[in-house]
């Protein structure tokens, strides 16, 4: 069974982990069966799993498949652990008038 994604996560999985559309269903299935379980929201039917370093917030449907809501960043240390820029090195020194 395929989880479903929806439209809003799908732009944060894009944003967060800079996966194509095309590996986003792959991606989601390994954080089911890889990631780490957090905790579970009794009341809103929710829960929450870590891998590489990002939490995924997940609901239920109405026949038990698991909805990806959206993708957050983990902390670490205290800080925010987010994903590196390739062009880092192109913008370091560089004075904006």
């Amino acid at each position: 069974m395929s989880p479903i994604i929806t439209i809003h996560a799908k732009k944060r999985i894009k944003e967060r982990t800079g996966l194509c559309k095309r590996c986003q269903h792959r991606h989601v299935q390994n954080v089911l069966k890889k990631g780490k379980y957090l905790f579970r929201n009794i009341t809103d039917k929710k829960f929450h799993m870590q891998f590489n370093g990002r939490e995924y917030v997940f609901g239920w449907t109405g026949s038990l498949q698991p909805v990806l809501i959206t993708v957050k960043y983990t902390k670490v240390n205290g800080h925010l652990y987010k994903r590196e820029h390739h062009d880092h090195h192109l913008t370091e020194g560089v004075k904006v008038a």
